[in-house]
């Protein structure tokens, strides 16, 4: 056999070794049982593992396969790590990894591959990979798993069980289905409905003024744990009256004190709700469309893209003028606000592009 040994192996007659730190650079089976400190394999070498084995440090694999065979258990007490893109690491049916006790199981580069037709076992420690992890078998953790590659089929999102050769979806403290603001009579209206909520103590609805730094309007409190879909409506005062613009999210807490935020939404303000914008044709496609305002008057008209952005702008300046007409041609199909301001005030109305 063909072992580059950093320290000296003591050979334990044919119930296998004990060793401090063993490289392996050739195809080779260890004897077993066996306890080894760190093992390396590189140089594109094979290691079956046929018996129980057990590794009390690092156990890396930087160039090569390990073969986990025979209804065999490889304990490990440290990280396990694939460090290469020819790195590969197969557990068969029957067989198993104990980790524990140990360290972290790590995926670490695009190309290195796992397959689990048996089981893997890393206790509370952490799954992390960013290769592609294929089989029929489990990978348990209660760690955190951290998913950049193919787990078990899942690439968009950690996955929080695997088991059968799939991973299920995080299991989310709500499942939100909903989640709007708008502007009415110079209050701020926001709605949101959740289908599932697990362990949900309260929510935080937060305002800005930039979309960046964020404040608390108001907490309301959740459902604990449900499965039926749950409406909630709050009406409020904007703490920020100033403001054409203002950003909304809501914070959903557990009662552990573990948090998640919503996606950002935002409003534009309205405040001259007493009169009445017309845009026609609306939706609009790709000709211009017709603004008749409430009244003549000198000012300013914006046209605010899905994201906040002003991507078109007017100077009002012609008094005997209702009646403005915008081209729709250089718009991307989407949501959008108008809005007017003058010195008597302000308001808006939603334009939709097809």
């Amino acid at each position: 056999m063909k072992f580059a040994f950093n320290t000296m192996c003591y050979l334990i007659g044919a119930l296998g070794f004990s060793q401090s730190n063993l490289t392996v650079t050739a195809d080779q089976t260890i004897p077993t049982p066996s306890v080894i400190d760190n093992l390396i394999v590189q140089n594109g070498a094979t290691l079956t593992i046929d018996g129980n084995v057990t590794v009390e440090g690092n156990f890396d694999i930087n160039d090569g396969s390990v073969i986990v065979t025979n209804s065999s258990t490889l304990t490990t007490q440290d990280n396990i790590r694939l460090n290469n893109s020819t790195s590969s690491l197969t557990v068969e049916s029957g067989s198993s990894i104990d980790g524990s006790g140990g360290g972290n199981f790590e995926v670490n580069d695009l190309s290195a591959s796992v397959t689990v037709d048996g089981s893997i076992d890393v206790g509370s420690n952490n799954v992390s990979s960013q290769g592609t992890i294929t089989g029929t078998g489990n990978i348990e953790s209660s760690g955190t798993l951290t998913n950049t590659g193919s787990f078990f089929g899942a690439t968009d999102s950690p996955p929080s069980s695997c088991s059968g050769g799939s991973c299920s979806d995080p299991v989310l403290p709500i499942e939100l289905v909903s989640w709007e603001v708008i502007s009415k009579r110079n209050q701020i209206v926001a709605k949101w409905a959740t289908a599932a909520e697990i362990n949900n103590d309260f929510f935080t609805i937060e305002e800005s003024s930039d979309g960046t730094n964020f404040k608390e309007i108001m907490t309301i409190k959740g459902a604990g744990n449900s499965s039926e879909i749950r409406h909630y409506q709050e009406v409020f005062t904007p703490s920020d009256k100033i403001s054409d613009i203002l950003y909304y999210r809501l914070k959903q807490t557990d009662y552990d004190g573990a948090f998640d935020y919503s996606p950002i939404v935002w409003v534009a303000l309205e405040k001259l709700l007493n009169e009445e914008l017309v845009i026609h044709p609306n939706p609009v496609i790709d000709d211009d469309f017709l603004i008749l305002l409430p009244k003549a008057m000198v000012g300013s008209l914006r046209v605010i893209d899905g994201f906040g952005k002003t991507v078109k702008k007017l100077i009002l300046t012609d008094e005997e003028n209702r009646l403005l007409s915008i081209s729709a041609a250089h718009l991307p199909s989407g949501n959008y606000n108008v809005i007017i301001e003058t010195e008597a005030g302000r308001f808006s109305s939603r334009l939709i592009k097809k």
